[in-house]
């Protein structure tokens, strides 16, 4: 079985596009103790 999770972020007025990528990229080594996590992509839309 697989799961698909999708997660949508919005930053606040004060948070540049850089500062939330940052953001999320460094919670990437604790997703990657989770067993059976697999990969996280970040997309940044307009």
């Amino acid at each position: 079985m697989s799961v698909l999770e999708i997660v949508k972020w919005k930053e606040k007025p004060d948070i540049s596009d850089k500062q939330m990528v940052d953001a999320v990229q460094e919670m990437v080594p604790d997703l990657e103790n989770l067993e059976g996590f697999i990969s996280q992509t970040l997309y940044n839309t307009i």
